[in-house]
């Protein structure tokens, strides 16, 4: 896992950051993970995880961590980071992990994946 970086904000955060109350591997403390010159120039500092992906397996839904009840401060934290559009930035195997984007005319990939997204609720009017 690499540190979470904004299009917003030049300010980065730690995965493993408490605020964000994500899953860490079992024992606890994220390891540092070897990193590579482009990681070490850009200020990355990457962790193993608690995740496991195979390529080419198709399994289920597993639990990767007990269930967490998070801190209204962790809450509002969050839906500070989701506001200003934080980006998860994963690597598997030293490849980036990214997500096809579909603008009205192109479809692309960029790297990273966001760390979640506002729902617009339209307010309902009931019949009278």
């Amino acid at each position: 896992m690499n540190a979470l970086k904004s299009q917003h904000t030049v300010i980065p955060y730690d995965y493993y950051l408490p605020h964000f109350g994500f899953c860490e591997p079992e024992g606890g403390e994220p390891k540092s993970a070897s990193s590579n010159f482009g990681s070490v120039l850009f200020g990355d500092r990457v962790f193993d995880s608690p995740f496991e992906l195979k390529m080419n397996v198709n399994e289920s839904c597993k639990i990767l961590c007990p269930l967490k009840t998070l801190e209204p401060a962790q809450v509002n934290f969050l839906i500070q980071r989701i506001q200003e559009r934080y980006m998860m930035n994963w690597a598997v195997d030293g490849l980036p992990v990214g997500r096809k984007v579909k603008d009205n005319t192109t479809e692309y990939s960029t790297p990273g994946f966001e760390l979640g997204t506002r729902e617009n609720k339209k307010k309902v009017n009931s019949p009278s």
